[in-house]
C-alpha cells in the first residue's frame, strides 16, 4: 500500500491537467466520464507498460485528489476485512463482555480522514480469489468491516492486464465483474509524449529534462518503437542491433529487455541521473539502453543521437548569429528546436556566464510567430529561477518575467 502525495499543489495540478486535456482518445473520454460520475469502480485493462497507472496518478492529481495505491495482486483477506481484535464491552445487564471486533488497516484511516482521494487498485487480474469476496463486498457496499461508510467522494479505480498478459491471472468471478465498468485502454501517443516530455509534472533536474527532449524526439520519428512486444529469438538478423547470437547471455538480454512507455520512462530517469545529457554520445548511453528498452530500441535511439546531435551543439554555438530566416527554418524542425531549447536552458543553469546569450536568443525566437507553438511549454520550464546569490536570483527573475510578458504579447499580436 502506498500514500501518495496527499498534499497537492496549485502547480501540480494545473500541469497534471494540460497534460491530459491533450489527450482526446476515446478510451480516456469514458473513463473521465465515468470516473466522474462514480456511481461504479472503473477498471482500464490494456498490456503492461502502457501508461495506465501514469494515467490514474497524473488523473488524480488534475482534480486535486491524493492518490492511494494499493498492489491488488499481494492483498490478504484480512487487509480488506480487517484483522479480528478482541473488545470488551458492557451489556444491557451491566455485565462485562467480550466480542470481536475487526481493526481498519492504515489505508482505510487516510482514506476516512482524506475523502478526496482516488483509490486505486492496481494489478486488479491477479487479486487472489480468496480476496476477492472481500473485495465484492466492499465495492458493492462501499463499506468497511468495522461499519464505516466509504465517502462518497472517494473515487475507486482499478486497473488490470488482459488474462493472458499477466503472470498467474485469475477470473474475476461474475458477480464481481459486473459491478465494473470496464474500460479497453489503449495508449494515445501524443499524449503520452507530452506526459513523458515533463515527466507528468513531477520535479525534474535539467539533465532529465534535456534527456526526456532526446527521447521524446527520437520516438517521434519512430513511433512504433514507443510500445513494442517482448521480442522473441529472432535467429541471425539480430546482429544487427548489437546482439552475439552465439553468446546466451546477449540473447536473453535481447529477449527481456524491451521498449514500452514504462521502460522509456525508466531509462529517462536513470539517464538524467546517470549520465550528463551535455554529451548524449557516451558509450554507457547505449549500454543502459540495451539494458532498459532492449538493443532495437537502443539501436535507433543512438542512431537519432549521432545523426541529431552535431546539428543542435551547432546551432548552439551561432546563437548569437541567427537571422530570422534562420529561426523560421529551425521552426520546421521541432524535435531538432526541442533539443536545442532544453540545451541552452541546461547550459544557462550550469554555466551562469551563458546566461544572458540564452535570454537573448529567446527574445529573438520570441519574435518570430513560427516559434510560438514550440517555445510555449518549453517557457514555464524556462522561468524556474536558478538557485544562487540572493541579489542574482532577484535580477533574473525580473529579466524572465519581463520575457514573459514579451512572450504574452506576442502570442496576442499574431493570434
Amino acid at each position: 500500500m502506498s500514500d501518495t502525495s496527499s498534499t497537492i499543489t496549485s502547480t501540480e495540478q494545473k500541469k497534471a491537467q494540460e497534460i491530459l486535456q491533450l489527450n482526446h482518445s476515446l478510451p480516456f473520454a469514458t473513463f473521465d466520464a465515468l470516473a466522474k460520475a462514480n456511481t461504479m469502480p472503473v477498471c482500464l485493462v490494456g498490456a503492461p507498460g502502457t501508461g495506465k497507472t501514469k494515467t490514474i496518478e497524473t488523473y488524480a492529481k488534475s482534480i486535486g485528489y491524493r492518490l492511494e495505491t494499493i498492489i491488488a495482486s499481494r492483498l490478504e483477506p484480512t487487509e480488506l476485512g480487517g484483522y479480528p481484535t478482541r473488545a470488551h464491552y458492557t451489556n444491557s445487564q451491566g455485565e462485562e463482555k467480550v466480542r470481536t471486533e475487526y481493526a481498519p488497516q492504515e489505508w482505510q484511516i487516510r482514506v476516512m480522514e482524506h475523502p478526496n482521494t482516488v483509490l486505486f487498485f492496481d494489478e486488479f487480474s491477479n487479486t487472489p480469489a480468496g480476496v476477492q469476496a472481500s473485495l465484492l463486498s466492499f465495492i458493492q457496499d462501499r463499506q468497511f468491516p468495522n461499519g464505516d461508510k466509504l465517502p462518497k467522494e472517494t473515487r475507486i479505480i482499478l486497473a488490470m492486464n488482459a488474462i493472458e498478459d499477466s503472470a498467474d491471472g485469475v477470473e474475476l468471478a461474475p458477480p464481481m465483474s459486473n459491478r465494473i465498468a470496464f474500460i479497453s485502454w489503449k495508449l494515445d501517443n501524443n499524449a503520452w509524449l507530452s506526459g513523458f516530455i515533463n515527466k507528468w509534472g513531477a520535479d525534474m533536474s535539467d539533465n532529465e529534462k534535456t534527456w526526456r527532449s532526446i527521447i521524446a524526439s527520437s520516438l517521434e520519428e519512430n513511433r512504433d518503437l514507443i510500445l513494442t512486444k517482448r521480442d522473441e529469438y529472432g535467429g541471425e538478423e539480430i546482429a544487427a542491433y548489437g546482439v552475439n547470437t552465439h553468446d546466451e547471455n546477449d540473447v536473453t538480454v535481447y529477449r527481456y529487455a524491451y521498449a514500452t512507455p514504462r521502460s522509456w520512462d525508466n531509462l529517462a530517469s536513470v539517464l538524467g541521473s546517470q549520465v550528463s545529457a551535455q554529451d548524449p554520445q557516451d558509450e554507457v548511453v547505449s549500454s543502459l539502453s540495451r539494458s532498459i528498452v532492449g538493443g532495437r530500441a537502443a539501436t535507433k535511439l543512438s542512431l537519432y543521437i549521432s545523426e541529431n546531435w552535431e546539428s543542435v551543439i551547432e546551432l548552439y554555438n551561432n546563437l548569437d548569429f541567427m537571422s530570422a530566416d534562420d529561426i523560421r527554418e529551425l521552426a520546421t524542425r521541432p524535435s531538432e528546436f526541442n533539443i536545442l531549447l532544453n540545451y541552452m536552458k541546461q547550459n544557462s543553469s550550469e554555466h551562469p556566464d551563458q546566461w544572458n546569450r540564452v535570454y537573448n536568443a529567446l527574445t529573438r525566437f520570441i519574435d518570430e510567430a513560427s516559434t510560438h507553438a514550440i517555445i510555449a511549454p518549453f517557457m514555464s520550464r524556462f522561468i524556474d529561477v536558478e538557485k544562487g546569490p540572493a541579489s542574482t536570483d532577484a535580477e533574473r527573475l525580473q529579466a524572465l518575467m519581463k520575457l514573459t510578458t514579451h512572450f504574452s504579447k506576442a502570442v496576442r499580436l499574431h493570434g
